[in-house]
């Protein structure tokens, strides 16, 4: 799963918000999406059995909008919103100048290395951008901004010696998008440097490759579905598709970057060369950084860090790993070179790699090729972007119920219970992907075609690589040889920070030794920050928004971190138990619940909501946050940037969830209505009871 990075002007925002969607009190009128997403509540809160009430209904015992009081600091930032039409947006963003490539493979050479070609060579690449704003309610083309939206430093409450507080931001990608916005929300100021000449990062495709920046091939498509892959103050639209293709998401960040000015703080075409402490950084916390635009350098002093460049641009090809592989006379190229399965036509393909590129490019292979063949070490747990009763994985699985059961129960029941639901949609075992090792080790593979592609004999799947020969390779305990043409290695990627000094951010094993993923624990000021630097269970949208949110923060000195010995401690031991879990490898290293490290960052800034609370002022709102899918939204319901919307926008997460799949609707479709008390009562108990737990 791929993502990072923001920013933003300060613009005030004007007109009425009466007829905004996100600030009204009052529930949607559309009846059957509305009673969809509740009905996915009681399925899968163990209410079943239960039918649910139309949102209209359900209003009449929602006490109304929690009230939470702002800190006298941040009064002038929790006025209710305004609604506000952005500028238009350009209908064309073309590139200016001709980057730095790398060949993309051809079925003629041997190796990736040797491939030449420029395809995309003097063609700047283009890209429609519809005139589209955020519609949240009230006349088209307008919607109330989040709280966070930049005001004047004077209505801010910001800090005399913060307000000028100057922050490089490293890429314009997820991340980088928004560090930018935050350190603006914060009343930083941040310039953001970007090699290429456009934002995006890794989700912004081009035909060639790039010197030093993530590629991908043009089927690829989110693992995470929208809702839950939005940032926390501007929703996705209702008719976007449910799981993204790599053009609409990158779209979606253009209008992020759009409705929050973002492009004006970043400087495009201009590479970080390095970022030095200066000498006095044990008093200032200063950074010299030294950038190369159109040939020239420039020097820079900067306050504060954010790098934000992930962890997709260099290639991890260990072909010592493969003994024999000097021998092999046909091609073989990293999954970073793949764009195209035309290359296959005809050949023998080998996979080598069971993550989620490796899926989809057998998948992609298949198709074209003789034949296919998979080979994974440690297997994998498959499973559809489409859960129970159709709706999006992420949705079922990453609720705070969920998050209870398998935090609480004894490990040998929850691996259980997780290993029977990974094997509901087909037996591991039968099909030689069961995991070697317990069911949690590994982040699951989200492909909807492979299963049925093993068994309809598109795909084999082979244990590792023992030896490769002239034309074939040799499993192991496979006696005989498989004759193949060309090698993919999906082999993953390398942690690179080729600007810093090696003493900044200390690697170890080729693992970076940071404090939740994020500080560096021996510095003396807390003035640089590694963001998106991590493989949560879930989308990484919000944990690189959470990340910094928090970060800029701990800039301002709001956010205080513990002694060194404290984070290095807690660094080491999540290290053993991460190596225990996951094994040795780069990628299962960066892996995490999603949802609790959330709530942990969340809870650092004040901004992690409290159910038992809500339970008393807001039921409605509060069993939605429990049972339901845990969208962004909830982290802005309270505490620092706290957005008025965020509430409407978790009640009709499932309205702009179902908007895009339900084209037709039956007129034979009904609803029936149990005891509303009924229903409500087994809500308020089993919550209780649950939160005991807690």
């Amino acid at each position: 799963m791929l993502h990072q990075s923001s920013s933003v002007s300060a613009t005030t925002r004007s007109t009425s918000t009466s007829s905004s969607k996100y600030s009204s009190r009052t529930p949607p009128n559309s009846r059957d999406t509305s009673q969809e997403g509740l009905s996915w509540l009681m399925t899968h809160s163990w209410l079943h059995y239960f039918k649910t009430v139309p949102g209209e209904k359900l209003e009449r015992w929602v006490p109304g909008v929690p009230r939470c009081q702002p800190l006298p600091s941040q009064q002038q930032r929790l006025q209710p919103p305004q609604a506000h039409c952005s500028q238009p947006l350009l209908a064309k963003l073309g590139m200016s100048s001709k980057p730095d490539v790398l060949p993309v493979p051809n079925p003629g050479a041997r190796h990736w290395a040797e491939t030449a070609g420029d395809p995309g060579a003097g063609k700047p690449e283009k890209a429609d951008v519809s005139l589209w704003e955020l519609q949240m309610g009230g006349s088209p083309g307008c919607r109330a901004p989040s709280t966070g939206a930049v005001k004047p430093r004077s209505q801010r409450g910001i800090p005399a010696e913060t307000a000028g507080m100057r922050v490089a931001v490293v890429g314009a990608g997820v991340s980088g998008l928004t560090a930018t916005k935050c350190c603006l929300d914060e009343g930083l100021e941040p310039t953001c440097f970007e090699q290429s000449q456009d934002i995006g990062g890794v989700w912004r495709y081009t035909e060639y490759i790039e010197a030093g920046r993530p590629s991908l091939y043009p089927s690829v498509i989110s693992n995470t579905s929208k809702e839950m892959s939005a940032f926390s103050d501007f929703p996705y639209p209702e008719d976007f598709s449910v799981f993204l293709p790599n053009a609409q998401l990158l779209d979606y960040l253009r209008r992020y970057a759009e409705h929050f000015s973002l492009r004006g703080h970043i400087k495009f075409g201009t590479t970080v060369v390095s970022i030095r402490k200066r000498p006095d950084f044990a008093t200032t916390g200063q950074w010299d950084v030294v950038t190369e635009a159109g040939g020239k350098q420039t020097s820079h002093v900067f306050d504060a860090v954010m790098v934000c460049i992930g962890n997709c641009s260099e290639p991890s090809l260990p072909l010592h790993c493969f003994p024999g592989i000097e021998k092999f006379q046909g091609q073989y190229f990293h999954s970073r070179q793949y764009k195209h399965p035309e290359v296959f036509q005809g050949k023998r393909v080998l996979v080598v790699g069971m993550g989620n590129s490796g899926a989809d490019i057998a998948v992609e292979a298949s198709r074209v090729a003789a034949k296919v063949t998979l080979c994974t070490s440690q297997g994998a747990w498959v499973i559809s972007r489409v859960f129970d009763h159709g709706y999006p994985w992420d949705m079922v699985f990453n609720t705070r119920l969920m998050s209870l059961i398998r935090n609480h129960l004894p490990h040998p029941l929850s691996w259980g219970l997780i290993n029977h639901r990974a094997n509901q949609w087909f037996k591991h075992e039968n099909y030689g992907l069961q995991p070697e090792k317990r069911c949690l080790v590994r982040d699951p593979v989200l492909n909807d075609d492979l299963p049925s592609y093993i068994l309809t004999g598109r795909i084999t799947i082979k244990p590792s690589v023992k030896e490769f020969k002239d034309n074939s390779v040799v499993f192991h305990n496979c006696p005989e040889e498989e004759p193949i043409d060309i090698v993919v290695f999906c082999t993953g990627y390398n942690v690179s920070f080729p600007f810093l000094e090696e003493t900044v951010v200390k690697m170890e094993n080729k693992h970076a030794s940071l404090y939740k993923y994020v500080f560096p624990t021996h510095l003396q000021r807390p003035t640089l920050a590694v963001l998106g630097l991590i493989k949560p269970l879930g989308a990484i949208m919000p944990v690189s928004e959470m990340q910094a949110r928090w970060v800029t923060r701990v800039f301002k000195g709001l956010c205080q971190l513990p002694p060194q010995s404290v984070m290095e401690k807690e660094v080491n031991e999540n290290k053993k138990i991460q190596l225990q879990w996951f094994g040795l490898s780069f990628d299962e290293v960066l892996k995490t619940d999603w949802l609790a490290y959330l709530d942990q960052l969340t809870s650092f800034i004040g901004a992690k909501p409290s159910v038992l609370r809500l339970l008393c002022r807001d039921p409605r709102l509060a069993l939605t946050i429990f049972f339901g899918p845990c969208t962004p939204y909830q982290y802005r319901l309270v505490g620092p940037g706290r957005w008025e919307g965020a509430r409407q926008a978790i009640l009709t997460q499932w309205d702009r969830t179902l908007k895009p799949t339900r084209t037709r609707v039956s007129a034979n479709s009904s609803s029936l209505c149990p005891s509303l008390l009924t229903v409500v009562g087994f809500l308020l108990l089993l919550a209780t009871l649950l939160f005991g737990f807690q």
